[in-house]
């Protein structure tokens, strides 16, 4: 006959439950994300002006409110596009700190379009 294995003694059962418990929380937890995150990341991702301008109107206060406008700037400057900035102008709230800065970066970009003779 084959050994029978040994049951955990009734102390050591009464906690896997409660452990197994714990684990769950801890994996759970650290894989949850602050939806201002996941927006931001969504939004970087698909480089979507449209969700950009959401974005700014749902998460006014959230931290990644800067970082996202850093992106947008990054876009236009490698796109290299009058449509780019014209855009961002439009999606990226007057309010911010950058908004002025990047109003002049289009208005420059407009006045070097119109001197250069093509």
């Amino acid at each position: 006959m084959a050994r029978r294995r040994r049951s955990p003694s009734p102390g050591v059962r009464r906690w896997i439950p409660l452990l197994s418990l714990l684990v769950v929380a801890a994996a759970t937890a650290a894989c949850w994300r602050p939806a201002d995150e996941r927006a931001y990341q969504d939004v970087v991702t698909s480089m979507s002006m449209v969700k950009a301008r959401a974005f700014f109107e749902q998460y006014p206060k959230s931290a990644y409110r800067d970082r996202l406008v850093e992106d947008m700037i990054g876009w236009c400057r490698r796109e290299d596009t009058g449509t780019c900035y014209q855009i961002v102008i439009e999606a990226l709230p007057k309010e911010h700190p950058r908004y002025q800065e990047v109003v002049d970066a289009y208005a420059k970009r407009l006045a070097d379009k119109r001197r250069k003779p093509r």
